[in-house]
């Protein structure tokens, strides 16, 4: 019983190595990573100004649309 609940502990951490494979070892030099870090701060803060362009955009968009409906809101089926 504690050999299954051992193997069904260590499962998640078994797949996962199956699907992704070995991580790499953290053994790159010190500048190096800051470099690493650094660019991935860049690329995040880029994504963020992307993203919000975009729902900006949308949102503008949505604003200057025709609406479908009356202006009294009312649901008038079709005959």
């Amino acid at each position: 019983m504690k050999r299954l609940q051992q193997v069904v502990s260590q499962l998640p951490r078994s797949l996962t190595k199956a699907a992704v494979g070995e991580p790499p070892p953290n053994r790159l030099p010190l500048r190096l990573r800051n470099e690493l870090a650094q660019e991935q701060q860049q690329a995040e803060l880029l994504i963020g100004w992307v993203q919000g362009a975009v729902v900006l955009t949308w949102n503008a968009l949505y604003a200057l649309s025709l609406r479908t409906l009356s202006p009294s809101g009312l649901f008038q089926p079709v005959s």
